[in-house]
């Protein structure tokens, strides 16, 4: 090849891809459900050993956090009146304690149907939550590599901190073989490397994975610029860059017809010191009759305040599976909705008489999804119209 005046046609295709770059998930000690943030909880020593292990905080419940976890993975500890307990699914009771603490005892727990010994607590705090998630809006911008290139434009979601990485599909689409020999690279905010080590040779015909990795280290403008070069003295070398910025995670304002803070166009009315009724430990926001239209409304703003109308919220509705453990839901529909200049916020709508075949009465949540990441959830049920 060296020497030579053969020309070589490469097409270069960019895929994300699952690299095994992340290592091992370590759960976070803080979590958060809107303004409340709690850390995990874990519960050890206790007979019933089905509730040890690590709690997540879920939400919010008669004015505590509610968290759900344990070896079952749905043990769940929350506070009921003036009672902390933590049950097993289907509504065992393993232990109690009364108390009207702001969060779970660490100890002094009683026996309901649990085992000695009794169970030790710990964790569970009101904590200050992470930094947000850094919203990477960034570019591949491909030089001309081979006669090759494109721009490509993406928005994706990077936490920072942790190694993400994507992957070139190099095909040799012209005659002979074609060997990427080496690569030099140059990075601004961010780090930067290639885990598998070159020389890449691509037979004719054929193609090769070649894997970035990047982590991104500051909340500011970032790049990082990949030179690849090949063994060919008459070809120009190939080089991508990757660009982006940090996006401050959206600020959702509710404006649904029920007021107060739900999306909404209603939610279950309750009397003073009522508690709403739940489902899946999780309480219903609202109950409609099938053949009614579900509608509701939201604004959202940045981080800096500014009101956002060039996105796209993400309407999702889950049909919900509780009678059997563990529990689980399904994708029923899904559709996106813009802003609406006239209404001043982006409007949804779902007519209940146009779900899919086998949805129907029973309990659902409805998600609504954000460019950002970010999403916010709704218990609702649905149940057959009146006579």
């Amino acid at each position: 090849m060296r020497g030579t005046n053969r020309k070589l046609a490469l097409a270069v295709l960019l895929a994300a891809v699952a690299v095994g770059l992340m290592g091992t998930a370590v759960l976070a000690a803080c979590r958060c459900d809107g303004p409340d943030c709690y850390e995990d909880i874990v519960i050890a020593n206790a007979g019933s050993t089905e509730v040890n292990g690590t709690y997540q905080f879920v939400e919010m419940y008669q004015g505590r956090p509610l968290y759900e976890g344990g070896n079952s993975g749905e043990a769940v500890i929350y506070f009921d009146m003036t009672v902390w307990l933590i049950a097993s699914p289907l509504a065992t009771t393993h232990y109690s304690i009364t108390s009207t603490a702001d969060t779970p005892p660490s100890a002094g727990w009683e026996k309901e149907s649990g085992s000695d010994p009794l169970p030790a607590v710990s964790g569970g705090q009101a904590c200050t939550p992470p930094p947000a998630p850094v919203i990477a809006l960034y570019s591949h911008t491909l030089g001309r590599f081979m006669n090759s290139g494109e721009t490509y434009e993406y928005e994706d979601t990077f936490e920072r901190g942790k190694e993400w990485g994507q992957s070139l599909d190099f095909r040799n689409t012209g005659t002979g073989m074609l060997t990427i020999s080496s690569a030099t690279i140059s990075t601004s905010n961010c780090t930067a490397r290639l885990p598998h080590p070159l020389p890449r040779t691509i037979e004719q015909g054929g193609s090769a994975y070649i894997v970035f990795a990047i982590t991104i280290t500051d909340l500011a403008p970032w790049s990082a610029t990949f030179t690849f070069h090949n063994d060919s003295t008459n070809e120009a070398s190939f080089v991508l860059t990757i660009a982006g910025a940090p996006v401050r995670p959206f600020i959702v304002i509710p404006t649904g017809a029920s007021g107060g803070d739900s999306i909404l166009d209603r939610v279950i009315e309750l009397e003073s010191g009522e508690t709403p009724p739940v489902a899946g430990y999780k309480a219903l926001s609202a109950i409609y009759e099938i053949g009614e239209t579900i509608s509701g409304a939201l604004m959202l703003k940045d981080g800096y305040g500014n009101p956002v109308r060039d996105t796209r919220v993400q309407v999702e509705l889950y049909k919900l599976d509780l009678d059997e453990l563990p529990f689980s839901s399904a994708l029923v529909l899904w559709f996106g909705v813009r802003y609406d200049m006239m209404e001043g916020a982006y409007v949804f709508e779902l007519d209940t008489t146009d779900l899919p075949d086998g949805t129907g009465p029973g309990y659902y949540d409805l998600r609504f999804a954000f460019a950002d990441a970010s999403a916010v959830k709704y218990r609702i049920q649905l149940i057959e119209p009146s006579p």
